[in-house]
């Protein structure tokens, strides 16, 4: 599966490293930080398969 991505390269790193530790399939992120909506004080909001 191909996906959008524009986090540091040792932000995917590290989270391939999380996927891969808990057995995740996917991290999904949504929410006002992937509209470019979002605030100095905006969370991040994740979904995980």
């Amino acid at each position: 599966m191909t996906a959008k991505n524009s986090l540091p390269e040792f932000e995917q790193r590290s989270l391939e490293q999380v996927a891969e530790k808990h057995g995740l399939a996917m991290i999904l992120f949504f929410g006002s930080r992937v509209t470019g909506k979002h605030r100095f004080n905006s969370d991040l909001d994740v979904g995980v398969i």
